[in-house]
């Protein structure tokens, strides 16, 4: 009996080291995500307007957008595109409950007293605008906006107490919650022009294959790696400022450099897929591996701009589950990236 595990480990071990085995790692690939509405040519640079109206609430941090792909301008008159936030009004109301509580009066006793909490409610009621002062033309103008947030205080003693601590406390807590409502709604209307108008360097993780075994040379896969890791450099650093609007306005060394290594990468990716022998264990390129092959060479269509054939490699992707869901999600953001930069030459 102990003869026959022992073989059959010894088995496993050898079909481990022959066998060919993804041996993946993972690469956030950088990609600029282009604006669902992009401006006209002419409209180069931005300004940033923040108007409160409001004298009971003093603001510390006045909204200031921002839009990949434009430049900021030197002065509101000068600009191209004004980003508007306006506070129209605020207020704030609270009330005092009775709230029970547990008072423990022994380690294993404890007793239900009546206690009181304080509840403050906050409301901003504001406007946001994005106006094409180049053109004339207001892109987004939504006016009295309303959000509010609520804070509940713990439980204290009696409800005199809660009273008083309401009346000490009212300003500040509404002071508070006037913030959180104010920076939340500056980014999300901050996410709102990004997508609408701006050009956003976005990330996506993927899993690229290397290879492992003694009995073949995946060396070529390895350099594969490496080229796109290089590629992926390149792109980081172009992308850092978040203002490239399109690969092509990158430098000519850097797109020289750029496709080089994306295509050594479809070279190499390309002439493994053509290795493949299907339902077939001890064999370089297999079943194991050859769904990360497809996956891989479609991300490098992808950062190349090759939008159909990325696509249409996706559709290779048929034997595990797990990897035909990735190509899935994949395939959607080619489609939502085709389609957003189809829009820029309308």
């Amino acid at each position: 009996m102990k003869r026959t595990i022992f073989f059959f480990l010894c088995n496993c071990l050898i079909l481990s080291l022959v066998a060919q085995n993804p041996n993946s790692k993972r690469i956030s690939i950088e990609y600029i995500q282009y604006p669902n509405n992009p401006l006209q040519s002419n409209v180069k640079t931005y300004w940033s307007t923040f108007v409160s109206k409001s004298a009971s609430y003093v603001v510390n941090v006045p909204y200031s957008g921002q839009i990949g792909g434009l430049q900021k301008s030197l002065s509101k008159n000068d600009s191209d595109l004004e980003l508007k936030f306006m506070i129209n009004a605020v207020s704030s109301s609270g009330r005092v409950e009775k709230s029970n509580f547990k008072k423990k009066i022994t380690d294993s006793t404890s007793v239900t007293i009546e206690g009181g909490v304080y509840i403050l409610e906050a409301t901003m009621n504001f406007s946001t605008g994005v106006k094409d002062r180049r053109n004339n033309r207001d892109l987004i103008l939504t006016e009295g906006q309303v959000a509010s947030k609520v804070f509940k205080s713990s439980v204290y003693n009696s409800v005199s107490e809660a009273n008083k601590a309401f009346q000490n406390s009212r300003r500040q807590q509404a002071k508070k919650l006037f913030d959180q409502i104010l920076r939340e709604s500056c980014q999300l209307f901050n996410l709102k022009i990004m997508d609408e108008f701006g050009y956003r360097k976005s990330k996506y993780n993927m899993a690229f294959v290397q290879g492992r075994g003694r009995k073949f040379d995946y060396s070529d896969l390895s350099s594969a790696f490496e080229d796109m890791k290089s590629a992926n450099e390149i792109l980081k650093k172009a992308f850092k400022d978040d203002k490239t609007k399109r690969y092509e306005n990158l430098p000519d060394a850097t797109v020289l450099s750029l496709t080089e290594n994306l295509d050594n990468c479809i070279k190499i990716w390309g002439s493994a897929i053509k290795d493949y022998i299907p339902k077939k264990r001890k064999t370089r390129i297999g079943d194991k591996i050859i769904d990360h092959l497809y996956l891989n060479l479609s991300a490098a269509y992808f950062l190349k701009d090759n939008w159909s054939k990325a696509s249409e490699l996706l559709t290779k992707v048929t034997i595990h589950k797990s990897e035909r869901k990735k190509a899935e999600d994949f395939k959607k953001l080619i489609d939502m990236t085709s389609w957003r930069r189809n829009k820029q030459s309308l």
